[in-house]
């Protein structure tokens, strides 16, 4: 029912057709004979029309959102996989033609090819069903499996995802479709204005991603524009718009894990491989069990450590371990005693075992 909610509610409240109902409503006025009403309902929708297709409003309302992760993110050696977001997909015009037509937030899909080969071990995921509320035919997911195998990409490696309706969806989806794992490195890209509500619907769901923005519709610092181009910045205002009002809609569902995520920049740290090392360690996968070299110490705090031992080694991060003790030693994983309980252990409070 929300989905249909917010369908219709967007087509009454998007900026562009609000002005032109304003105009029209006022002309059909001034034709009545209302000429009082029906000249301040056109004089103040001009007005409007003008502002907002003058002045670069739009992309003022989009730089907070577009400026909030940063582009080319730095990325680590090895990650355990890449998701992309559906929505640069024209589906009705890709089932008449019969052929991908693609608009602008094509960067999504060419992005994933281009991270997909710069990581070749690491899993790919497209996700996006179809967002139309009448007439759906197909669903982007198919259409991108089909100009992927024309391409001649290796589909055994992409999963791909062809329910979803909205980023809620999208989220919802693909965990249970990928599981992914506590620890592992997801990058999420999607559109710069449009990954703020993303990253706050995956952590949502309780899927840490590391942002990757892409189809950047600012230059960063928009200044006033060098030549009048209405259509462009009503376009701009329209975007904007919907994309402040999806962040205020989720926040208030409890869809989002905030109002503006900050996003987790250590969901592919050397911190969250360890984290991920002492959970397999306490579930008894670890393919490795610690080594100690040296009887156990305490540190003047009472925080009890093995000076010689080290976890397992991250596949991502070979060389890391975690200090622990005030430089007594190394981190030492939880015994099957700390974690003989039902209550599994939190990773985020596993550093009080070092």
């Amino acid at each position: 029912m929300s989905f249909i909610l917010s369908k219709i509610g967007w087509t009454l409240v998007q900026p562009s057709n609000l002005l032109w109902l304003l105009l029209f409503l006022g002309s059909i006025l001034l034709i009545a004979g209302r000429r009082a009403a029906g000249t301040w309902l056109t004089a103040g929708a001009t007005a409007a029309l003008t502002i907002v297709g003058v002045l670069p409003i739009g992309a003022w309302l989009l730089l907070p959102l577009e400026n909030r992760f940063s582009a080319n993110p730095p990325l680590p050696t090895a990650i355990d996989g890449i998701i992309a977001l559906g929505g640069g997909i024209d589906l009705e015009i890709s089932a008449v033609r019969d052929q991908l037509a693609m608009d602008e937030a094509a960067e999504r899909l060419l992005m994933l090819v281009t991270l997909g080969r710069r990581y070749p071990d690491a899993r790919l995921a497209f996700t996006g069903g179809s967002g139309e509320l009448f007439g759906r035919t197909s669903s982007e997911a198919a259409v991108v499996k089909q100009a992927l195998r024309g391409l001649g990409a290796d589909l055994e490696r992409v999963v791909f995802e062809d329910r979803s309706r909205n980023t809620f969806e999208n989220a919802h989806y693909s965990k249970d479709l990928l599981e992914p794992k506590l620890g592992e490195c997801w990058l999420l890209i999607t559109s710069a204005h449009h990954i703020a509500r993303a990253v706050g619907v995956f952590e949502r769901v309780g899927w840490d991603v590391v942002p990757y923005p892409v189809d950047y519709r600012t230059t960063g610092t928009e200044a006033l524009p060098g030549r009048l181009d209405v259509a462009r910045r009503m376009q701009e205002f329209d975007l904007a718009v919907h994309s402040w009002l999806g962040l205020l809609a989720y926040h208030l569902m409890d869809r989002s894990s905030g109002l503006l995520p900050k996003g987790n920049a250590a969901a592919c740290s050397s911190e969250a491989a360890v984290e991920r090392d002492i959970w397999e360690f306490a579930k008894g996968k670890a393919s490795a069990v610690p080594r100690v070299d040296d009887e156990p110490k305490h540190s003047a705090n009472g925080e009890y450590c093995d000076p010689g031992s080290t976890l397992r080694k991250s596949t991502r991060f070979p060389d890391h371990g975690r200090p622990c003790c005030a430089g007594v030693g190394r981190a030492r994983p939880p015994s099957p005693a700390d974690v003989s309980g039902a209550r599994p252990l939190d990773p985020r409070v596993a550093h009080r075992h070092c």
